[in-house]
C-alpha cells in the first residue's frame, strides 16, 4: 500500500474531485473504474497532486498542490517536447506508412507527445489514466517502455494480444533519453505498432532519434552555458572569489579566488572546471545545494535572459572560514598598484610601435569596448580609431559579423589563454580571410583586464613563408583537404587531409593541375561559371563530383580562395574541401523519403503531383498526349482482413513490381497511397493508353504467391487525357479517380476513360455526402416496418426495419442510392447505430405499452459488423434498452459473411449463443458456398426479389428458387422469400414449401404508427422457436 500512495500523477485540476473518489474507493477495497476521463493536460493548468496524508480507519486521503513542483515539471517536458518535436515531425511520414507511432513519454509513463498512424493515435488519445497508472504500466505492447526505462538502453519487444477483433501481433522498440548533464533518464522514446515488418528499421530508428533528441538538448545546453558565461564575465573578472553554478546546481567555472576558496574547504574542483567548460568525461562537479553554509551565506544571484533561467553565480568577497577544521583562507581584495592600473595606451612609445606592426592588433574591454586599435586595424577595415574607440563590433559591423566576433571573444575569455580560429570577413564587398590569435590579458591579481586580438590576413603573408602559414592556418579542421595552386593553377602543395580523401600522395600531385580530380561529370558551362565568380569576386563556394585515384566519385563541399598580392594580381589559389559523401548520402535518403513510398519504393503523391505539374506546364503540349492512369486493386480490403496486414503489404509490394516490369522507364509509376498505384504516360496516343492499360491488367491477373497461398487480384483502371478532359494536374488527378469508380461500378476488372457526366455523378454523390451529414447530425431518419407473414397460416410472425431518409432539398431519397455514398464516405457505422437505437427503443415501448411483438428483422452492413467489439456492443444496447435478444433477428449479406469465414464464423456464434437469429439477405446475388454455409450458424435464408419476381414466368428463375428452398430446408434453415406482388407468386412459393414471405401483395412498408395499428388488431406473434418447429413439421409431411 505504501508504495501505492507514494505514486504521483498529472490531472488537470477538473478532475481533481474524481481522482479523489476514485482514491477513496480504492483505499476501502471497492472497485473503480477509469471512466472518469482523467487524461494528461499540457498546458498552464497542470497541477503535481500529491496524496499528502492517509487516514485507513476513515478511507480518506488528502491532496496538496506544489506549485514549485509543478513549474519545475512544466519547464522540464516543455524542454524535452520542444527538443523531440523536429525529429519527431520529420518521421511521421515513415510512421504513417508502416502504421506505426512514435510516442515520448517521461520517465513516469506520462505522454508528452505522439507522432504517426492516425488510427492509433486515436487509440492513445483514448486511453485514461486512473491514479497510479501510467502508459507504460496499462497500454498492452509498451513493455518496451517500461523495459528500456529499467535496462537504460534500446530495446524491442514484440509478441501478440486478443483484442476485440482477434489476435494481433505488435511490435515496439523504445529507447531512453538522457541529460546531457547529469546523464539521467528524462525521458523515454517508443516505436509501437501491430506490423512487424518493419522491426529491422524500427529499433535504429528510435535509438537514432533519441541519440539526435540528446545531442540536441546538449547542443541547447551548451547555448545556455554561453549566454550564462558571457553574462558572468563581469563579476569573473572583477577580482572577487566568483563561482558559476548552471541552471540544476551543478559548478559550471570558477575564477583563481573562488578556486583556493573551495581547496582551502578540501572541496574538489572538476577536471578543468577552472578556466573551461566541463565535459562530459569529468569528474562530477560539487553541487550548489551541497556547498557549506559558511559559504551560502555569501551572494548568490540568479542570471536570467528573456526570462529563462540561465544559472546562479555565487560571489565571495568577504573572509571564508571553516571553523570545523580550524582553517580559514582570506580573499584579499587589495587595492590596485600603480602599476596594476588599465594600460595607458595613449603613451606614444607603445602606440608607435604597434602601429609599425604588419599584424592587426587591437584590445577590447570586457564589455567589447574598443580600447586601442592600430594603424593596420584602420587599413583592413576601412576605418580610422576615432570612429572606433569605446565602441562594441555591434556598433561598428553587421550584426552576423558582429555576433560572431564577439563569440570568439567569449570563447577566448572561457579559455583563459589563447584561442585561434580562421576568420572570414566581408567588408564593403571585399572578402578577406584572417589568421587570428586571441588572448586574455590580466593584472596580477589573474583579474582578466583586457582581450588582445592580433590577426595576419592570409593573402598578405610574406612569399617565402607564406605557404606554410596559408598551409596551416586554412586547415581548422583535420579532415579537411586543402590544395594550394600557383597563380597558372599548378598544385603547388597539399596536406595529409587532401591525400586521405583523394588517395594522391603530394609527390603524385606536385607541380600537376587539379583537373586530375575531375569526375566528368559537370558541363564545361560549370567550370566556366565558378572561374568567372573566382576572378570577379576572389572566391568560390558549392558541392562538386570529383574523382579519387581509384576512379571512384565522390561528392565535396569546396571553397576556392583567389590568394592576391600588393599589386592586385592572383599569386595562389587555395582550395578547401571535405568528403560531403556521407551528407550527400543523408541528403538523398532524406528526399527519397520525402518523395517516395517506403513500402514499395516508388515515387509518392507529392512526387507525382510535381512531375505532373511540370508536364502540364510544358509549353505546346499537343492535345491528347499526357494522361493519367489510376490503378485500384478490387476488394484489397477482403484480402488483407483475410490474410493480415504482413502479406497484403507483400501483395502491394509484388504489385509494384509487376507495374515496374509492364511500363517503360519514361513513363512515371507512383503509389497513391494504400492499394491504389498511378501511372503517368506522356506522349502516348488513346490506341497505346488502351493497350497499356489492357497490359496492366494481364501482368496482374496471375496469380500472387504469399506464404502458401496462390491469391487472384482484379483491378480497375481510370483514365484522364491532358488538355482534353482538363487544363490542370489536379483535374487529371480527380477525373482519373472518377473514371477509376465508375471502372469498380461498371464490374471491375477493367478500365474506363473518363466521362463529363462522371462529373455529374460526382456532383450527386457530394451532394447526397453533405446531406447525409446533415441528417446524422439533426436526426432525420425514420424507420418503417414491413411485415413478414406466415405463408400457410397467413398470421404475422415477423418484420423488417427500414430506413428511410427525406431532406429537404433533395426529396424522399431511396436507401438504394443513399446506403452505397453512406458506405464509401465511412458513415454507414453511425447510420446503423441510429437504426438500434431507433428500433431498440420502439421495441421497447411497445413492449410497456404490452403489445404481442413478432421478430423485428435489423440490417446490419459489412463495416459495422466488422467494427471492434461488435458483438459485445449490440449485447450491450439490447441490455440499456431492457430488450430480450430474441426478439431481433440480425440480417447479413452473402459478401459480408464470406469475406473473411473464419472470423464470421467465430462471430455468428457467438451472436447466436446469445439468442440473437441470424439471416442471409438477399440470398442468390452473391457468391456462396454449400459447404460454407454448413459451417455458419444461420437460422434463415431469404430469397432475393429478383428471383421472386419473374419466378411464374420464368422457368429458369423457378428451378433456381426450388434449389434454394430445397438447400436451405437441407441445412435447417427456414426460407422467406422477397418481394411477393403476385397471387401467383405466392402460390408457386407455398408449392415449394417456403415458410415465411413479405412483399406488397401482403403490406406496403408501414410507418410506425401504422405497424402499431397493426399489432394492435391482434395478429398472432409467433415465436422464433415455434416457427422452427413449424419447418420441421412441414419436412416430416414432405417426406
Amino acid at each position: 500500500m505504501k508504495s501505492a500512495l507514494q505514486r504521483s500523477w498529472l490531472s488537470h485540476p477538473k478532475n481533481n474531485k474524481q481522482i479523489k473518489g476514485a482514491w477513496e474507493k480504492f483505499l476501502s477495497g471497492e472497485e473503480y473504474s477509469s471512466s472518469a476521463g482523467l487524461r494528461p493536460t499540457i498546458d498552464a493548468s497542470w497541477r503535481r497532486c500529491l496524496v499528502n496524508r492517509v487516514d485507513p480507519g476513515r478511507h480518506q486521503a488528502q491532496f496538496l498542490i506544489d506549485e514549485n513542483a509543478l513549474e519545475a515539471l512544466r519547464q522540464r517536458h516543455t524542454r524535452l517536447i520542444s527538443a523531440s518535436a523536429p525529429f519527431m515531425i520529420q518521421s511521421s511520414s515513415y510512421l504513417a506508412e508502416t502504421g506505426t507511432v512514435m510516442i515520448l513519454a517521461d520517465p513516469d509513463g506520462t505522454i508528452l507527445d505522439v507522432e504517426g498512424d492516425p488510427r492509433l493515435r486515436e487509440q492513445i488519445a483514448r486511453i485514461q489514466l486512473i491514479p497510479g497508472a501510467s502508459w507504460s504500466e496499462s497500454a498492452s505492447g509498451t513493455n518496451a517502455i517500461g523495459t528500456a526505462l529499467t535496462l537504460g538502453q534500446p530495446i524491442q519487444v514484440h509478441g501478440s494480444e486478443h483484442f476485440c477483433e482477434g489476435i494481433q501481433k505488435w511490435s515496439c522498440s523504445a529507447a531512453v533519453i538522457r541529460d546531457p548533464l547529469s546523464a539521467s533518464i528524462i525521458g523515454v522514446l517508443d516505436i509501437s505498432g501491430f506490423s512487424c515488418a518493419y522491426n529491422q528499421y524500427s529499433l535504429p530508428l528510435v535509438a537514432m532519434t533519441a541519440e539526435r533528441i540528446e545531442n540536441r538538448l546538449a547542443e541547447q545546453e551548451k547555448a545556455q552555458q554561453f549566454r550564462l558565461l558571457e553574462a558572468s564575465l563581469p563579476r569573473l573578472a572583477s577580482g572577487d572569489g566568483v563561482l558559476v553554478f548552471d541552471r540544476q546546481g551543478n559548478l559550471l567555472k570558477a575564477n583563481e579566488k573562488a578556486a583556493g576558496a573551495l581547496s582551502a574547504w578540501n572541496i574538489p574542483l572538476p577536471v578543468e572546471t577552472h578556466g573551461r567548460l566541463p565535459g562530459a568525461t569529468m569528474a562530477p562537479a560539487p553541487q550548489l545545494d551541497k556547498l557549506p553554509e559558511a559559504l551560502l551565506a555569501n551572494r548568490i544571484e540568479p542570471i536570467f535572459s528573456g526570462g529563462t533561467l540561465l544559472g546562479y553565480v555565487l560571489s565571495l568577497p568577504l573572509a571564508a572560514s571553516r571553523a570545523a577544521h580550524g582553517s580559514a583562507t582570506i580573499l584579499e581584495l587589495a587595492r590596485p598598484s600603480r602599476a596594476e592600473q588599465p594600460f595607458e595606451l595613449r603613451e606614444t612609445l607603445l602606440s608607435t610601435m604597434l602601429d609599425q606592426s604588419n599584424s592587426l592588433v587591437s584590445l577590447k574591454d570586457l564589455a567589447g569596448r574598443y580600447e586601442f586599435v592600430n594603424r593596420r586595424f584602420e587599413e583592413i577595415f576601412g576605418v580610422k580609431a576615432q570612429d572606433v574607440l569605446g565602441r562594441t563590433d555591434s556598433e561598428i559591423f553587421s550584426p552576423e559579423l558582429a555576433q560572431r566576433l564577439r563569440r570568439h571573444d567569449i570563447d577566448a575569455f572561457g579559455k583563459m589563454g589563447s584561442s585561434e580560429s580562421i576568420d572570414e570577413i566581408n567588408i564593403d564587398g571585399r572578402s578577406m580571410r584572417l589568421a587570428v590569435v586571441r588572448f586574455p590579458i590580466l593584472d596580477s591579481r589573474g583579474a582578466i583586464k583586457s582581450l588582445c586580438t592580433q590577426a595576419n590576413e592570409i593573402s598578405r603573408s610574406a612569399p617565402g613563408r607564406g605557404t606554410a602559414l596559408t598551409t596551416e592556418s586554412t586547415s581548422p579542421a583535420a579532415s579537411e583537404g586543402v590544395m594550394i595552386t600557383d597563380a597558372q593553377g599548378r598544385i603547388v602543395t597539399v596536406n595529409a587531409a587532401f591525400s586521405q580523401i583523394t588517395g594522391y600522395g603530394i609527390d603524385e600531385v606536385t607541380g600537376k593541375s587539379p583537373a586530375v580530380l575531375k569526375s566528368g561529370l559537370h558541363s564545361t558551362e560549370f567550370y566556366a561559371r565558378m572561374w568567372r565568380c573566382l576572378l570577379e569576386q576572389g572566391r568560390w563556394q558549392g558541392e562538386i563530383q570529383n574523382r579519387r585515384k581509384n576512379g571512384e566519385t565522390f561528392p565535396e563541399w569546396l571553397t576556392i580562395y583567389a590568394i592576391k598580392g600588393h599589386d592586385g594580381a592572383v599569386q595562389n589559389f587555395i582550395a578547401i574541401f571535405g568528403d560531403n559523401s556521407a551528407v550527400s548520402a543523408s541528403r538523398q535518403h532524406a528526399e527519397f523519403l520525402r518523395t517516395h513510398e517506403l513500402l514499395t519504393g516508388l515515387p509518392n503523391r507529392a512526387l507525382l503531383s510535381e512531375r505532373l505539374q511540370a508536364c502540364v506546364d510544358e509549353a505546346g503540349a499537343p492535345a491528347n498526349q499526357l494522361a493519367v492512369m489510376l490503378i485500384g486493386l478490387d476488394r484489397f480490403r477482403d484480402i488483407n482482413d483475410a490474410l493480415g496486414r504482413e502479406l497484403g503489404d507483400q501483395l502491394l509490394i509484388q504489385v509494384a513490381e509487376r507495374l515496374r516490369r509492364c511500363m517503360c522507364d519514361a513513363h512515371t509509376i507512383a503509389s497513391q497511397g494504400g492499394d491504389e498505384f498511378a501511372v503517368l504516360l506522356r506522349g502516348a496516343t488513346a490506341e497505346e493508353i488502351r493497350h497499356c492499360a489492357a497490359n496492366i491488367l494481364d501482368y496482374l491477373a496471375a496469380p500472387f504467391h504469399l506464404g502458401n497461398k496462390d491469391i487472384f487480384v482484379t483491378t480497375s483502371i481510370g483514365i484522364s487525357h491532358f488538355p482534353a478532359d482538363t487544363d490542370s494536374a489536379a483535374g487529371l488527378l480527380k477525373n482519373a479517380e472518377m473514371a477509376m469508380h465508375a471502372a469498380k461500378k461498371a464490374g471491375r476488372n477493367g478500365y474506363q476513360f473518363f466521362a463529363q457526366e462522371m462529373n455529374a455523378r460526382l456532383d450527386e454523390r457530394m451532394s447526397l455526402e453533405t446531406g447525409l451529414r446533415n441528417a446524422i447530425e439533426h436526426d432525420r431518419f425514420r424507420i418503417v416496418y414491413q411485415p413478414q407473414d406466415d405463408l400457410v397460416t397467413g398470421t404475422l410472425v415477423g418484420a423488417e426495419a427500414l430506413i428511410r431518409w427525406s431532406d429537404q432539398s433533395l426529396g424522399e431519397v431511396s436507401p438504394a442510392r443513399f446506403i452505397p455514398v453512406a458506405e464509401e464516405a465511412g458513415l454507414i457505422i453511425e447510420i446503423g447505430e441510429i437504426v438500434f437505437a431507433k428500433v431498440l427503443a420502439q421495441i421497447a415501448l411497445w413492449r410497456r405499452q404490452g403489445l404481442a411483438l413478432p421478430r423485428i428483422s435489423i440490417n446490419v452492413a459489412a463495416q459495422q459488423m466488422r467494427a471492434p467489439c461488435f458483438v459485445e456492443h449490440l449485447c450491450e444496447l439490447l441490455a440499456n434498452y431492457g430488450v430480450p435478444p430474441e426478439a431481433i433477428c440480425i440480417e447479413l449479406t452473402e459478401g459480408t459473411l464470406m469475406a473473411d469465414l473464419d472470423k464470421t464464423s467465430q462471430m455468428l456464434t457467438s451472436i447466436t449463443e446469445h439468442g440473437i437469429s441470424v439471416s442471409i439477405d438477399d440470398f442468390g446475388t452473391g457468391y456462396s458456398s454449400l459447404s460454407y454455409l454448413s459451417r455458419l450458424p444461420i437460422q434463415e435464408l431469404k430469397v432475393d426479389q429478383s428471383f421472386v419476381r419473374t419466378i411464374a414466368e420464368e422457368a429458369g428463375n423457378r428451378s433456381i428458387t426450388t434449389a434454394i428452398i430445397d438447400m436451405a430446408h437441407a441445412l435447417g434453415m427456414t426460407v422467406l422469400a422477397e418481394g411477393i406482388e403476385t397471387g401467383a407468386q405466392l402460390q408457386i412459393l407455398k408449392d415449394k414449401h417456403c415458410e415465411i414471405g413479405q412483399g406488397y401483395y401482403f403490406h406496403r412498408p408501414l410507418s410506425t404508427e401504422a405497424f402499431e395499428k397493426l399489432l394492435t388488431a391482434g395478429s398472432v406473434r409467433r415465436a422464433p422457436s415455434e416457427m422452427q418447429d413449424a419447418s420441421g413439421l412441414i419436412c416430416q409431411l414432405i417426406r
